[in-house]
């Protein structure tokens, strides 16, 4: 299996050193992935974040135009999708979200890897008022021969990424699994997929150092 484990970003360097701290404690990921730092802020470079960061593993790192708040995520996908060729999965994160548990996250690929899934969503019942209309964007898998839909942002226009991977599965009936990561707000808590979406990095510095947070710390 060869993975990608794609980050965007537009101003995070600390997290790096973190998720990097928490990658090299997987074996799976350290034989099976590398890794693709993609962002779009002209107040950093690419060492910046090299300085930081220890990966066990291959590192690119690449900096992409920046087409807004809204927007960054979406083009950032669609200017790097050449760098996919060759994967069976790209993971997308983003840098505040940190794999805790190896094992998760691997049964999930190996259940996913002779499917005709295509992308890897997560759901939220509480987002968008229960409509269901929008999928998660932290984090999602998919497979690099999924068709490029990224080049149809509307810039002038613009909704929320979570919204334009909503529209664009349903637009062209892309085959796709959807996944429920477990508890009411992924944020400050371990999900089900062993994964912890988290804006107070020293939460994160606790579980590097063996203090495993509960739900609600």
């Amino acid at each position: 299996m060869k993975i990608k484990i794609f980050y965007t970003s537009h101003r995070q360097i600390t997290e790096y050193k973190l998720s990097s701290y928490l990658f090299n404690k997987s074996e799976f990921f350290k034989k099976n992935s590398d890794i693709l730092i993609c962002y779009n802020n002209d107040n950093i470079c690419d060492n910046d974040i090299l300085n930081e960061c220890s990966y066990d593993t291959k590192v690119d790192i690449i900096k992409v135009r920046n087409s807004g708040f809204r927007n960054g995520l979406l083009t950032s996908i669609y200017d790097c999708f050449e760098h996919f060729k060759g994967y069976d999965f790209v993971i997308h994160f983003h840098p505040d979200v940190f794999i805790t548990d190896e094992k998760k996250l691997q049964n999930l690929l190996e259940e996913e890897i002779n499917t005709d899934n295509q992308i890897i969503v997560d759901y939220h019942p509480n987002l968008n008022h229960n409509t269901h209309k929008t999928y998660s964007t932290d984090f999602f898998i998919f497979k690099p021969n999924i068709y490029n839909f990224f080049n149809e942002v509307d810039i002038h226009n613009p909704c929320i990424p979570e919204e334009f991977l909503y529209k664009m599965i349903d637009k062209y009936q892309i085959p796709h699994r959807k996944i429920y990561r477990g508890i009411e707000c992924a944020h400050h808590n371990i999900d089900d997929y062993g994964l912890i979406h988290c804006h107070d990095l020293s939460r994160i510095k606790s579980i590097i150092d063996g203090n495993k947070p509960n739900n609600g710390w």
